[in-house]
């Protein structure tokens, strides 16, 4: 883990790539996951 890391923080645009993947896998998590509260609750969805 520790050199995955390293090689990681080596390179800033390999870096900001990773982030931007995960970050989008988990908004696509987060938007399905309040879509299903919201209908649960009650609420109109989110537009």
């Amino acid at each position: 883990m520790r050199e995955r890391a390293l090689e990681l923080l080596a390179d800033p645009a390999e870096l900001d790539r990773v982030l931007r993947v995960n970050a989008d896998r988990a908004n696509e998590v987060a938007d399905a996951t309040l879509a299903r509260v919201y209908d649960r609750v009650g609420f109109l969805s989110r537009a």
